[in-house]
């Protein structure tokens, strides 16, 4: 048998090892689901199971079969354990599985972990080669994304098949994939025959390309942030006092640019960018980005000092505090002279093994971030931040594990407070409620003439002057007194609250109260609605502006301007109501 005949047979067994290891990694995962008890040991065989085929299929190309088995067990083994350890702050596995941020931690760590370990498996020291780490890093993207591109057009002409052949009476393929385990062993199977190809073929197949389209993107992103921050003086930073939605947004541009000048900096001088333009835009994106990841902080904090923790505000915090480290990296990196890419590829290593390290604190004692929320609403009840009924009873009863329920135990506990009997019925219902809309449901019910005060106290009214009887309050929903509650909860940036009615005679034969309602929702956005305050039901209509023939975009900005009394109410067809260059009526 001639040298050629061999190199084919080997290329044939490799592809059928890699198939028969991915159908028994796709077998494996259903098995273990389908038998998946709730117990901590299934916790740790499925997710151990999971990430170490994950893992060896990502290392099995750059290293043999065997080194890439030892390596992805020596990796997922200690963050399976870990993320079992983290299981423990519930009481049981399914509660602890309602809460994603800990199996992301864990990803974080198998993910972030496999380039070092392919890395450490080519030479020793090798984890500390920034070019090989790079190299590596983007190889895996790319092996894995095209795999799963080929075994989603595989499905996709299987199902194509299966519907042609079912046009002439012939159902085998369905029979066959309906076998409840031959989908997953079937998809694995075609994934690791891609991912051997792939392998095979990589002298046609890199990242060059993908990293120099991603260098296209710098210059318009750059330009884009250059442009809001320019503006945030003149607009102000009121955009940063809606809630998460401005530090998700913030944080996802941070780490848009990190990876667009990560991709400029490429593995080494050699490969670089050459263009002087492409590297100044580099430059000063980098130098941008503490400052982006600073607004993000500001924007969890502003949220916190309004609320108080909670377990996604403490990964948002932590997330944006990564972030602002990242950026104070680049931002030296880049005012360090001539050296500045050198620079900037160390502060990618070693800022990958400090998210890998703050991942695996998160899986243990020390960053219990249901811990740290609990003593953070309860230290807010006990200086008198807020009232009993806005506690998240609720939440730490059932979404905040075992450090939530010793919460309520702690505050059940309390003595001498003057609504002691109200907190103790709210956290009885807190704890027999199936469901958090029943637990509001409950609970407004109970207090539905208090909420009802509350509202008529803090819902402003405008123009000044301008009423609204109590009375006409009595026909509005649970949902919607919520609504209009939370909204004039949330402060604007000079402390007054995000809602305001415009009290008027918008429908002229309308003999109920009637007016138009602007809210600040949690996301940062403003909604507006026409009210008629019927005391049996209340009648609300959207709204729709007359100049631009258009619904109304209504943002912050508008809710100002009513609050400062800067508005007209006039005839339009009906009356209508004009503020920045709106003109609003109600909408039939």
């Amino acid at each position: 048998m001639d040298g050629a005949a061999e190199d084919e047979k080997a290329v044939t067994l490799d592809r059928l090892s890699m198939a028969a290891l991915g159908a028994l990694a796709g077998f494996a995962a259903w098995a273990l689901a389908e038998r998946f008890d709730g117990t901590r040991f299934a916790l740790f065989l499925i997710v151990f199971v999971i990430g170490a085929f994950a893992v060896f299929f990502a290392l099995s190309g750059p290293a043999r079969r065997l080194h890439a088995g030892l390596a992805a067990i020596a990796l997922v083994l200690p963050a399976s354990g870990l993320l079992v350890w983290a299981s423990f702050r519930y009481e049981g596995v399914e509660e602890f599985l309602g809460s994603p941020q800990a199996i992301t931690a864990f990803i974080a760590i198998v993910t972030l972990g496999t380039p070092f370990t392919a890395a450490a498996l080519r030479r020793p020291g090798g984890w500390r080669d920034y070019a090989a780490l790079f190299d590596l890093s983007w190889m895996i993207v790319v092996r894995y994304g095209l795999s799963w591109a080929f075994t989603g057009l595989f499905w996709l002409l299987l199902f194509l098949s299966d519907a042609l052949l079912g046009i002439v009476g012939i159902g085998v393929i369905g029979d066959v994939i309906g076998i409840d385990p031959v989908p997953f062993a079937l998809t694995g199977a075609v994934l690791g025959t891609a991912l051997a190809v792939i392998h095979q073929y990589r002298s046609y197949v890199s990242p060059f390309l993908l990293l120099r389209l991603l260098r296209l993107l710098l210059p318009p992103v750059l330009a884009v942030v250059l442009i809001f921050l320019i503006a945030l003086p003149v607009r102000g930073l009121s955009g940063l006092f809606g809630g998460l939605s401005a530090a998700g947004t913030l944080m996802a541009v941070a780490v848009a640019i990190l990876t667009l000048v990560t991709s400029v900096v490429d593995r080494d001088e050699s490969a670089a960018a050459r263009s002087g333009f492409m590297l100044i835009s580099a430059r000063i994106a980098a130098a941008l980005t503490p400052g982006l990841a600073a607004l993000a902080l500001i924007a969890v904090f502003l949220r916190v000092e309004q609320y108080g923790w909670t377990p996604d505000r403490v990964t948002a915090g932590l997330a944006a505090l990564v972030l602002v480290l990242y950026g104070l990296a680049y931002l030296f990196a880049v005012l360090g002279g001539r050296r500045w890419a050198r620079r900037l590829r160390e502060a990618n290593l070693w800022m990958a093994l400090v998210v890998i390290g703050i991942s695996a604190l998160w899986l243990t004692p020390v960053l219990n971030a249901e811990r740290i929320s609990t003593e953070s609403q309860i230290a807010r009840y006990e200086n008198g931040t807020i009232p009993a009924e806005d506690l998240p009873l609720y939440e730490m009863a059932n979404d905040w594990g075992r450090a939530g329920k010793a919460g309520l135990a702690e505050l059940a506990a309390m003595e001498g407070r003057e609504d002691a009997a109200q907190l103790t019925q709210l956290i009885e219902k807190a704890r027999s409620a199936r469901y958090r809309e029943e637990y509001r449901r409950d609970v407004t019910r109970a207090d539905r003439p208090e909420r009802l005060d509350r509202l008529a106290a803090s819902l402003p009214i405008r123009p000044e002057g301008a009423t609204l009887g109590r009375a006409a309050l009595d026909g509005l929903d649970e949902y919607f007194v919520d609504r209009i509650l939370q909204a004039c909860d949330r402060s604007l940036p000079d402390g007054r609250p995000g809602c305001v009615l415009v009290r008027d005679a918008f429908f002229p034969n309308e003999t109920d109260p009637q007016g138009i309602l602007l809210l600040l929702e949690e996301d940062g956005s403003v909604t507006a609605q026409y009210v008629a305050f019927d005391s049996g039901q209340p009648r609300v209509r959207s709204l729709f502006d007359v100049e631009a023939n258009v619904w109304p975009q209504v943002d912050r900005e508008d809710l100002i301007r009513v609050l400062d009394g800067d508005f007209t109410v006039g005839p339009s067809s009906l009356r209508a109501l004009t503020i920045g260059g709106k003109e609003i009526i109600p909408d039939n």
